[in-house]
């Protein structure tokens, strides 16, 4: 149909001297729909058939990166492409060829229609000749993980109550501001994790899974970024697979661990499963911390799922916040491996919001501070209509871990820690 329709009408190619940005477009728009790219980071061949002086709609998304390319269909030779939002406002422009590493890039500002101009050079040159035609490519670039680099690592924790954590290494890339591993081949592509090993404790368990990754090579380091000092590395020692396992009795309570995990000898990019525990007894396992108004008396409530040299928990007020005043203590149950559920409650409050935090004291005179959370006094006879998280979104507080916010009838909140 499009040549067609071209038949009717006898062109040789126009051009227009000058110019650098091409907007013109004898031939109008091919194809006649609107291009959605599928992001999946791989080339897309929007049309092989292009005229020159001609534009595609393409879909695009703000914050996503893309590449552009065309190039002649007949033997790959340059073509000039230039990238218009739907007004013909030029973006960006360019010769290319069919060198994928030879692409003009952008990364949207808007989401909508950009039009994609192909013409034989940057005189804007038009052409619907079959031995110019040109193909017009598209590839929406996977932007790097968060944690591409060791400043941008994501906090492990130690026995984190939902186990093992899947995390990917899609689109990351090599890291260049440390040396490089020891072992398992490393070839790029690698992910950053880190860990503070907590009071108490000098033993940690450092394991991964296989996901889309079946092989895989991690390492552990200790120091300052840029100058990381690797402490271990570690190639197929997990029970899973050929992943790896790192175990270590020497860390130093208080210092923050470095992890750094990727795909033996890259080329391969996917899930994969990583758990940081410890067979030490943490302190204070610390499951739930809330409060409440009952019968006109705040009705502090927090339970352990587990204490090792706990000795009391010190119970601390604040009307701002910022300022405590210590108002009562409750003992603690010194070891424990079982629930344990404990309450103060507190009746010369102020009208308002009342800020209420722990803090635990071991044996040893070591202590740590949970909270604070928040109780409104400010009116009386109110209930709860949904719970929050801190973004906002409903949630369901009995499968929930971590800040749950109360929101009442009367528009109050009030935050807990389950």
């Amino acid at each position: 149909m499009k040549n067609l329709l071209l038949t009717l009408i006898c062109v040789i190619g126009m051009i227009t001297i000058g110019k650098t940005q091409c907007t013109t477009a004898t031939y109008g728009q091919w194809p006649t729909t609107t291009y959605v790219p599928a992001l999946d980071d791989s080339w897309e061949y929007i049309t092989t058939a292009a005229y020159n002086g001609e534009y595609s709609v393409v879909s695009v998304i703000s914050g996503q990166h893309y590449q552009f390319l065309t190039y002649k269909s007949q033997n790959g030779s340059s073509r000039y492409l230039t990238i218009t939002d739907e007004f013909d406002t030029p973006i960006v422009w360019g010769t290319t060829t069919n060198a994928f590493a030879d692409t003009i890039g952008w990364t949207a500002t808007f989401t909508g229609n950009i039009k994609f101009f192909t013409h034989l050079d940057a005189t804007c040159g038009e052409s619907s000749t079959n031995n110019q035609k040109a193909t017009r490519a598209i590839r929406g670039v996977v932007p790097p993980p968060v944690n591409d680099d060791p400043i941008g690592a994501i906090e492990l924790f130690v026995n984190d109550v939902n186990g093992y954590l899947t995390f990917s290494n899609v689109a990351s890339t090599n890291t260049t501001t440390e040396t490089t591993p020891s072992c398992a081949a490393y070839n790029g592509e690698d992910v950053w994790f880190y860990v503070d090993v907590p009071a108490g404790v000098n033993v940690l368990d450092i394991d991964t899974q296989t996901g889309g990754i079946t092989d895989g090579g991690m390492t552990i380091y200790r120091g300052t970024i840029g100058s990381l000092v690797e402490i271990e590395c570690d190639d197929d020692d997990a029970l899973d697979g050929l992943m790896p396992w790192i175990y270590r009795e020497d860390f130093t309570p208080g210092e923050r661990i470095y992890i750094r995990v990727w795909e033996y000898g890259g080329g391969t990019t996917g899930t994969f499963n990583i758990w940081v525990s410890t067979p030490q007894s943490l302190p204070v396992e610390l499951i739930s911390f809330e409060g409440d108004v009952i019968n006109d008396i705040n009705v502090l409530k927090w339970a352990t799922a587990s204490e090792n040299n706990s000795d009391v928990f010190e119970v601390e007020w604040s009307v701002d916040g910022e300022y405590w005043r210590l108002i009562g203590d409750v003992k603690a149950s010194g070891n424990s491996v079982e629930l344990i559920d404990y309450h103060f409650t507190h009746e010369d409050y102020q009208k308002g919001f009342n800020y209420y935090r722990l803090v635990q004291i071991d044996y040893d005179g070591k202590s740590e501070i949970y909270g604070p959370i928040s109780i409104d006094n400010t009116v009386n006879n109110k209930h709860i209509v949904k719970y929050v998280n801190s973004m906002g979104q409903e949630i369901n507080p009995s499968n929930t871990i971590g800040l749950v916010i109360e929101v009442y009838s009367d528009g109050s909140t009030s935050k807990v820690i389950r």
